[in-house]
């Protein structure tokens, strides 16, 4: 019996993201559910994040009544791979202008190296 070779998992992961990634380029990502609560500018200063290296994520917080939190939306920002500004609310463009100055702050300050 001749045995059948299967592609490698490089091949098909190489496939798939080739088959997701048709239609999109790399500087516009899709928009996330919360993103699309932004203002045209603020989709704009979420792009100007990114394009900075900053890796924008949003989850779900949950109601927290002993410490009088409700239930909303965190937002965090980091910069190479450690969380530099996080926060939550439930006005998410709010929340958002305030995530991106602080962000913007952030990488103002010159690089100690």
């Amino acid at each position: 019996m001749m045995s059948v070779k299967q592609p490698s998992r490089k091949a098909f992961i190489r496939f798939n993201l080739k088959r997701f990634s048709e239609g999109m380029t790399p500087t516009e990502p899709p928009l996330e559910p919360w993103a699309e609560a932004l203002s045209e500018a603020q989709r704009e200063q979420l792009q100007w994040l990114r394009s900075q290296k900053c890796v924008v994520i949003a989850t779900e917080a949950a109601e927290e009544p002993l410490a009088g939190l409700p239930a909303g939306l965190l937002i965090e920002v980091h910069v190479n791979q450690h969380v530099v500004i996080k926060e939550r609310g439930s006005n998410v463009p709010e929340l958002f202008r305030q995530v991106y100055e602080a962000a913007k702050l952030f990488l103002a300050f010159p690089d100690p190296q």
